[in-house]
């Protein structure tokens, strides 16, 4: 499973630049979020996922199964990274 971030939208003035970012797993799109770089805005983005999954309980599922391959998808994001 990959995990990618793609820079939906970039505003604001040169000072003080907003992104928004897009995280997808597996080809999905997982989460968005937005910050004053790119970093932060995948961060954000991550986060909005990870929040999502806590919602869902999809943590119970991973603690039950105990396995490093089924947790993997859900451990925190690098760009870029393949699963």
């Amino acid at each position: 499973m990959t995990i990618t971030y793609e820079l939906v939208q970039e505003s604001g003035p040169d000072h003080c630049r907003v992104f928004e970012m897009e995280v997808a797993v597996g080809g999905k799109v997982a989460g968005r979020g937005q910050g004053h770089s790119k970093k932060e805005a995948e961060q954000a983005a991550a986060r909005a996922h990870w929040s999502l999954c806590r919602k869902r309980n999809t943590f119970d599922t991973i603690r039950s199964q105990g396995t490093a391959e089924f947790a993997a998808p859900f451990l925190p994001f690098r760009r870029g990274a393949e699963i």
